[in-house]
């Protein structure tokens, strides 16, 4: 994943700053855990792709839709990871030797939770 020493201080110090102010740490929380669990097949591209999917219905069911469509609170950072985890399939790299559906949802899941630091969006 992407997270980089860098951004995990920087969202340290605002929690810290917050917490300093009397306000809540986190002005959102997400519920993902369940669809992250290890399970027998937490590998195969079919699993990956299963959960992608899965992630993008409830980011879309939870987080505010102006978030997610054409206007000025739209934010394209986020409608980045929702596209793509949306347009995962199993078959999604299969012309690719080099890179992988997991791998893909990895790289999402990294940009999803550097997000979730800075606009301050709890996943648990």
């Amino acid at each position: 994943m992407s997270r980089s020493l860098d951004g995990l201080l920087a969202s340290h110090e605002l929690a810290e700053q917050r917490r300093a102010g009397g306000k809540p740490v986190w002005d959102r929380r997400l519920r993902l855990k369940d669809l992250l669990a290890d399970s027998p097949d937490a590998t195969s591209d079919e699993r990956a792709a299963w959960v992608a999917n899965r992630i993008a219905e409830r980011l879309r069911r939870q987080l505010p839709a102006a978030w997610l469509e054409t206007g000025e609170e739209m934010d394209f950072e986020l409608l980045e990871v929702v596209d793509g985890m949306e347009a995962l399939t199993p078959t999604s790299y299969d012309d690719d030797e080099d890179f992988s559906v997991l791998e893909d949802l990895n790289n999402m899941l990294g940009q999803l939770y550097d997000w979730a630091d800075r606009r301050r969006v709890w996943i648990g």
